[in-house]
């Protein structure tokens, strides 16, 4: 069978193709196979990877990135669209927290374990009494100054009735519980537990009652409200009443197992978050600015990495686009494998590049990003930590 001189010239250009992308790979490994991508602590800037087994996303929407919360055993693999909306209610992932926490900031890291297990700071009373567990534990084990004093906090005493007095504003915001969580949390490569402390707000069955009826009325007058008071009081002092366990209720609260639980999921988030490149890692950064589609400001970045900072692209780049638990796949007739990065400043989500490809190269270009000030801003940043670094 003769070949003809064209199928020759594809077969022969296709065995070129072939052999470059094997010499490329050969190349990539003798180059990284000796590279580990130790654990680093986060900067001001960052390139930022995130596991979607985690449990987050990231969501790009109205040109913002954000990570939303998804199913950790079914994350999907469909890579976000630029104007995906994320599911109603989805919780977001406080990005500054969980960067600070990284760094082994206890305040930053108390706020992301409420974020995480949907503790909300908003439900917090206006005018806060807060009790540490500490103090709640002393309390209930049989400090009698505590014991009382915690009585008054709730207008009830621990086994449920009503204490004399009423003052219907501290009634109605009852106690601040401020608990320790445990969080075991990689610091600079060396594990370390930290103690983020949590706030939540706690009222009594009681103190709810007295409360649900005088929302009722428009306005009420302060004798309504003791009077309200006062037959709510008079049901819990009948004989065969059934009165709460405060005590109990608040063992609960403080229960060691169930702070150890909060701590869970934001252990294995933190676990997941891969600080790819910080800006100790940028030599320069640079940017040019235009004008896109319906007049909207957009900027290109170019990042200039350090040999370390190259690598350490490199190395991360390759592996994710061999293991596909890292990539999405692009919709469409020919899919391509993809992730995600964070380009974050100062706990800011600037930009969510989706890399198609290893980068092997000391320059990183970023484009279309939507927020020229913060590209401005990051440049400028990224200026003033290299020009420290070369005066030290």
């Amino acid at each position: 069978m003769k070949i003809s001189p064209s199928v020759k010239v594809a077969a022969l250009s296709l065995g070129v193709i072939a052999a470059a992308f094997g010499g490329f790979r050969l190349y990539a490994y003798s180059q990284l196979q000796g590279f580990q991508l130790d654990v680093v602590e986060p900067g001001r800037v960052n390139l930022i990877a995130v596991q979607p087994t985690a449990g987050y996303r990231i969501v790009v929407s109205n040109g913002i990135a954000h990570l939303h919360a998804v199913d950790p055993d079914n994350p999907g693999l469909e890579a976000p669209d630029t104007n995906e909306q994320p599911e109603r209610d989805s919780p977001r992932l406080p990005i500054r927290e969980t960067l600070r926490g990284l760094q082994g900031d206890e305040d930053a890291l108390g706020r992301l374990v409420m974020s995480v297990n949907k503790i909300k700071e908003d439900d917090l009373p206006p005018v806060r009494t807060v009790w540490t567990a500490e103090d709640l534990g002393r309390a209930l084990d049989g400090d009698a100054g505590l014991r009382e004093r915690l009585a008054r906090s709730l207008h009830t005493t621990l086994d449920g009735r009503p204490t004399g007095e009423l003052d219907f504003g501290a009634l109605t915001n009852g106690i601040v519980v401020d608990s320790p969580v445990a969080v075991r949390v990689k610091v600079g490569g060396a594990e370390r537990t930290l103690t983020a402390r949590i706030q939540e707000p706690f009222k009594t069955l009681f103190a709810q009652s007295v409360e649900n009826r005088v929302m009722e009325k428009f306005n009420p007058r302060r004798e309504v409200i003791v009077g309200t008071y006062r037959e709510e009081a008079l049901k819990l002092t009948a004989p065969g009443a059934n009165r709460q366990d405060v005590a109990r209720a608040i063992r609960d609260r403080i229960d060691p197992e169930r702070l150890a639980k909060l701590a869970t999921p934001v252990e294995r988030i933190l676990r997941s978050v891969t600080v790819v490149v910080t800006d100790t890692q940028v030599r320069s950064a640079s940017f040019e600015a235009y004008e896109g589609p319906n007049r909207q400001r957009l900027a290109d970045l170019v990042l200039n990495l350090t040999e370390e900072g190259r690598m350490r692209l490199w190395k991360y780049s390759h592996e994710a686009m061999a293991d596909r638990t890292r990539v999405t796949f692009l919709p469409g007739q020919r899919p391509r494998a993809a992730f995600q990065l964070l380009l974050t400043m100062d706990g800011v989500a600037i930009a969510a590049p989706r890399i198609r490809t290893e980068l092997s190269e000391p320059d990183v270009r970023l484009l279309r990003i939507p927020s020229e000030s913060l590209v401005e801003d990051a440049v400028k940043l990224i200026g003033e930590i290299a020009s420290g670094k070369k005066n030290r």
